[in-house]
């Protein structure tokens, strides 16, 4: 095994994750540098906190604020490799540049941000929706979908400092790990720069939609709901042949085909 720092190793998992070549737009603009890129590094910071310790934080702060004044930095070709992006070019570089100096800031600034919205929010917003749920515990809530064939069961999860939503794919069945291609999985998980595909604690295949809490707006807490909700279906019906044709199911019994 390669002989990497976990703090080398963590900015690798985190670009590799979060920031490959097809999660951003084809050109960059000024929407995306004064929108997104804050709210990835928002992200960034918060995953950064959660993998590191204290010290390895503020060795990661003084690498990636290195990093962002000169392209020669090894942090620099470290990121490269794991987004697959030059970001040395003229173009991209003042983008790395933008990039590194948002998460630096919230590494800085970070304090477990209040939890501004609470699990009776998402239950008001699920009942102004009119749709069925139940409490899970204090900070989750359940409800259930259908969508073909199956019932699919969507989780609200607040995670301080995050919100997630969750949905399950194929209900009550375990990823076989031996005939798994995870692999291929990761690649279907990298073509959309919002959802995500995890494995549960039982090793379930779980799409997700994650939140800043402090950068929501709570007027609008409905409305992140359906889109996020919205979000994770679509993003189940348009990659589900691709995903059936990836996995090997332990106990198939309730899940169908979506239709």
């Amino acid at each position: 095994m390669e002989n990497t720092s976990d703090v080398e190793q963590a900015v690798k998992n985190e670009f590799t994750a979060y920031y490959l070549l097809d999660e951003f737009p084809p050109q960059w603009d000024e929407s995306f540098l004064e929108s997104d890129t804050p709210e990835r590094a928002a992200r960034s910071a918060i995953h950064f906190k959660d993998a590191l310790n204290d010290e390895q934080i503020s060795s990661l702060v003084d690498s990636l604020h290195a990093a962002s004044t000169d392209p020669t930095h090894p942090m620099v070709s470290i990121i490269s490799a794991a987004t697959q992006i030059d970001w040395v070019d003229p173009e991209n570089w003042p983008v790395l540049q933008t990039l590194l100096a948002h998460i630096v800031e919230n590494l800085h600034e970070y304090d477990s941000p209040p939890n501004l919205i609470n699990i009776v929010d998402i239950e008001q917003s699920f009942e102004a929706l009119s749709w069925t749920f139940k409490r899970l515990d204090d900070t989750s809530i359940q409800a259930n979908f259908s969508e073909g064939n199956l019932v699919l069961p969507v989780i609200a999860q607040i995670e301080e400092p995050l919100l997630r939503f969750l949905l399950f794919p194929f209900p009550d069945a375990a990823l076989d790990d031996e005939e798994t291609d995870y692999r291929r999985l990761m690649q279907i998980g990298s073509s959309d720069p919002v959802v995500k595909l995890l494995l549960g604690d039982d090793n379930e295949l779980v799409t997700s939609v994650e939140h800043v809490i402090a950068s929501l707006d709570g007027s609008l807490l409905t409305d992140t709901v359906t889109t996020s909700i919205d979000m994770l279906f679509n993003f189940v019906r348009s990659s589900y042949e691709d995903i059936v044709a990836a996995v090997t199911l332990i106990d198939t019994s309730d899940a169908e085909e979506i239709e």
